[in-house]
């Protein structure tokens, strides 16, 4: 997760969007995933009509979880899958990035209310 997104996951929430799931289960419901480690079936892509190309490099993963959670498709964390991302951290080093970074955020804000996404009974801490 970026320092932006963290920061506006503590502003919002209060909490720095870290899931704990005990390992005894083999998956939980979680708000939102990053985009590199999503899966889709078929139906549930199509019924989302994929990402929001409106974004440019960030939060695309944040809006599609809030979408699919409105129309009732759950975020689930496999609590036993790997996901190696060589994470570049552009909007940290660069002004450039940062206010793409910005720009996206802005742009979920404003098209989602200014609510992050929320699921049920997640084990968001």
């Amino acid at each position: 997760m970026s320092c932006v997104e963290r920061h506006a996951l503590w502003a919002m929430t209060g909490k720095l969007g870290i899931y704990h799931v005990p390992e005894t289960e083999l998956t939980a419901k979680i708000p939102w995933a990053a985009g590199m480690s999503m899966l889709f079936d078929r139906e549930g892509y199509l019924k989302l009509r994929g990402f929001d190309e409106g974004y440019f490099l960030y939060y695309e993963d944040v809006d599609v979880c809030a979408r699919a959670w409105r129309v009732g498709i759950p975020i689930l964390l496999a609590n036993k899958a790997v996901v190696v991302h060589d994470a570049r951290r552009q909007s940290r080093r660069s002004l450039r990035y940062f206010l793409i970074h910005l720009r996206s955020v802005s742009r979920y804000l404003w098209r989602h209310s200014g609510r992050l996404p929320r699921a049920k009974d997640s084990w968001t801490i």
